[in-house]
């Protein structure tokens, strides 16, 4: 890793953001390749309900793989050893 992590988590809400340019570049990247999946499934999908499973499936598995990603390039707060 790193020595400044991407990602940072949120003052408000849940999530990380970025904090880096690389973070960043990796959420725009990432975002990307989350719209040429989607144009492409609606594109070829033969079927209507079958192209909206099959274009469902691989987009959970891409932002399953992004948030991975994101959490071993973020910067976890140490909330749990300061309330001790």
């Amino acid at each position: 890793m790193n020595a400044k992590p991407w990602f940072r988590r949120q003052r408000i809400g849940f999530g990380f953001m970025p904090q880096t340019w690389q973070g960043w570049v990796s959420l725009i990247v990432f975002l990307g390749i989350l719209a040429v999946t989607v144009t492409v499934s609606q594109r070829l999908g033969v079927d209507e309900s079958s192209g909206r499973n099959g274009a469902f499936l691989v987009a959970a598995i891409e932002i399953m793989g992004f948030m991975i990603f994101v959490r071993r390039h973020a910067k976890i707060d140490d909330d749990v050893k300061s309330k001790k």
